[in-house]
């Protein structure tokens, strides 16, 4: 079950999570920032199965179709801060339906 953020269940599993969601996003802020993401945007997806995910949108205005563009990039383990690399285009309409 996917689980987003300023929910209750999401609350829940920071309680009980040993890598809490700020340490998570500090952990793909490094990993972002290693590997020169510079022109895209941070975003926080979800959190399902034991894993924080991250990943980008683009700026609209780089686009030949003036369209933003969705990148699943990285999960985060909430037990041990490992990341482990998704790399993978979605559509935004996926997470919207699911909030």
């Amino acid at each position: 079950m996917r689980i987003f953020e300023n929910t209750k269940e999401f609350m829940e599993v920071q309680n009980s999570s040993e890598v809490t969601f700020e340490q998570a996003k500090m952990l793909f802020l490094k990993y972002h920032n290693e590997n020169e993401f510079k022109e895209l945007d941070i975003l926080f997806y979800y959190f399902e199965n034991g894993y924080y995910y991250f990943g980008y949108k683009t700026d609209p205005t780089h686009d030949k179709q003036n369209r933003s563009w969705y990148f699943l990039e990285a999960k985060v383990n909430a037990k041990t801060g490992e990341i482990v690399k998704e790399d993978k285009q979605i559509e935004w309409t996926e997470i919207e339906n699911e909030k």
